[in-house]
């Protein structure tokens, strides 16, 4: 199955941005490379380093598969019945 598909995760502290290595098998569910993309399986995690202070991470997305999933079923009805006493 694939999800997205991901040029680049950027790490930006104090105004500076590092590029994470998206080939360190510390991270799950992306496909080997093709060219400069790497795709998701659908349920991927990118392991992000310790920082010292809060951070913002850039995820530049090329392209998506969309992705349908079906709702639950609807609980099902429960029958009741009224008896008239007379």
């Amino acid at each position: 199955m694939l999800g997205l598909a991901l040029r680049a995760v950027r790490l930006i502290t104090h105004g500076a941005a590092r590029a994470l290595d998206l080939s360190d098998p510390a991270h799950a569910g992306l496909y080997p490379a093709e060219g400069a993309v790497r795709w998701t399986d659908g349920h991927a995690r990118v392991r992000l380093p310790a920082v010292p202070a809060a951070a913002l991470v850039e995820i530049e997305v090329v392209n998506a598969v969309p992705r349908f999933e079906a709702p639950p079923p609807a609980p099902a009805m429960g029958r009741a019945t009224l008896r008239v006493a007379g």
